[in-house]
């Protein structure tokens, strides 16, 4: 399947990731409230960290050489076979270190029932093999299933979830959820693939994915354990507020990171047989790609969020608005960072580069987090995240600079085309509380107007390179 066809999929599989949970927020906030969403929040992010200790690297490292085999099927299976067997090896010694977290834990999860889904959870994570699908490119597979197993989940959620005590409900979804997904993929990974546990050469492995597993637990320490030291640090209901602020700044960036996964089996194929000059260009295209969506998305966020957040959460999240102005800068952020770090490091094998600079950020973000959230609660969460994040984005753009001098990651002038769209942004929005709307209707007429003048403005005015291209073989193609 061709890059526009996974690019096609992939937005869908992304759009419907944006969409379903702004169907299903609305109602479990107002039922589940703070005190229930942190603490689906805490035992969630707490099983999930282990579950990266059991990966090893093996999501990143395995999508790289699957896309490098896969016209050999012979060699396919070899390489699937070594790393399922360093997974199992790596799984059970993670489910020993996750035994131990819960007895540490114990009284802040406080209930027997929470630790059997997310014990199943984390069983069914020792077959983990999403990585298969992604370096063999299975978008259109990846995509209809997903969206499946989401539709099944939010029909389960209207009928299943009534009242505040139902968050053990609502937790079993996910995690069965999750399960459908993860047992599915070993079906179809055993039945294409000749899996032998005979002369493997585990070996060769070790290094990179050693590598690989720092730079997963370095990046999961402030993606899955920010919860829980909100938690531990400024109570549930911190926990609660902080969770759904990142709930929703992720799922706008998940737009933009989800892309990357389309697109790194493509430019590891690219770097290999591509002139170093066509390569260059084709980066610069993403780059400005990516540009042209986050920044705007980023003052969008900014501007509506209070509107967003008293339709959509309701009063048990007003604090939800606030933060979502402290994060509105997170999207571009963590999308331009992941740019750098996928399709430019580690497709250069430069993964020990991206470790450095998790490894600063983080090193800055863990005190500064744990302070904030004691003295400013989810509030001060949020400006450590941030700012975590903007010093991990400088220390990707410095390595880049440093091992790729003439490679061109940012186009300035193509940035001074942008800016003045996104700053009309602000006489818009004034424009549009000027009427007399319901709050729905002044939601979507907020959105709406935003992204058709944006959406102009793109396409007369700051026309991306990837987009004149498209445009271009549009116009040629429509003389024939």
């Amino acid at each position: 399947m061709n890059l526009k066809k996974n690019l096609v999929y992939n937005s869908i599989l992304s759009l419907s990731q944006v969409l379903f949970p702004l169907i299903t927020i609305p109602y479990i906030s107002r039922v589940l409230e703070p005190e229930g969403v942190g603490r689906v929040g805490f035992i969630d992010s707490f099983t999930y960290f282990f579950t990266i200790i059991a990966e090893f690297g093996i999501v990143s490292y395995g999508i790289r050489e699957i896309a490098r085999v896969n016209k050999d099927p012979i060699a396919r299976s070899k390489v699937i076979s070594e790393l399922l067997f360093i997974q199992f090896v790596t799984s059970s010694i993670a489910l020993f270190l996750y035994a131990i977290g819960l007895f540490i834990f114990w009284q802040k999860i406080g209930d027997y029932h929470l630790v059997i889904f997310s014990a199943a959870f984390f069983l069914i994570n020792f077959i983990y093999c999403e990585w298969y699908f992604w370096g063999r490119e299975r978008f259109q597979f990846i995509s209809i299933r997903t969206i499946v197993v989401r539709l099944f989940a939010i029909v389960a959620i209207f009928f299943l979830i009534r009242a505040k005590e139902d968050f053990l409900t609502y937790y079993a979804i996910m995690v069965f959820s999750s399960i459908a997904i993860l047992a599915s993929n070993a079906v179809i990974l055993f039945t294409e693939n000749n899996i032998r546990f005979k002369s493997l050469e585990i070996r060769k492995h070790l290094k990179p994915l050693w590598v690989n597993f720092s730079i997963s637990l370095v990046y999961s320490i402030s993606t899955l354990l920010d919860v829980p030291i909100v938690r531990l640090s400024a109570g549930i209901y911190a926990a609660g507020i902080y969770m759904m602020t990142l709930k929703i700044t992720r799922l706008l960036s998940a737009l933009l990171t989800d892309l990357f996964l389309v697109l790194y089996p493509y430019t590891v194929k690219l770097s290999a047989h591509s002139e170093k000059t066509t390569f260059h260009d084709r980066l610069l295209d993403f780059s400005q790609l990516i540009l042209s969506i986050s920044l705007p998305a980023c003052c969008g966020l900014y501007l509506v969020s209070n509107d967003f957040i008293q339709l959509f959460l309701g009063p048990s999240f007003a604090n939800v608005a606030p933060n979502l102005r402290i994060l509105c800068l997170f999207p571009a952020i963590i999308s331009f960072s992941l740019f750098l770090n996928k399709q430019v490091l580690m497709v250069h094998d430069k993964e020990i580069l991206v470790l450095k600079g998790l490894f600063l950020g983080n090193v800055i973000f863990i005190p500064m987090v744990i302070y904030a959230a004691i003295h400013y609660s989810h509030q001060g969460a949020c400006v450590a995240l941030v700012t975590g994040e903007t010093i991990i984005l400088a220390a990707n753009f410095y390595h880049c600079r440093k091992i790729l001098p003439d490679l061109q990651l940012l186009d300035f002038k193509y940035i001074l085309k942008l800016l003045p769209g996104i700053i009309l942004f602000f006489p818009l929005k004034w424009w549009v509380d000027q009427w007399e709307l319901k709050p729905l209707n002044h939601l979507i007429s907020e959105i709406g107007i935003l992204t058709l003048f944006y959406g102009c403005w793109t396409y007369w005015v700051s026309k991306p390179h990837l987009l004149k291209k498209v445009v271009l073989k549009y116009k040629k193609s429509s003389k024939y």
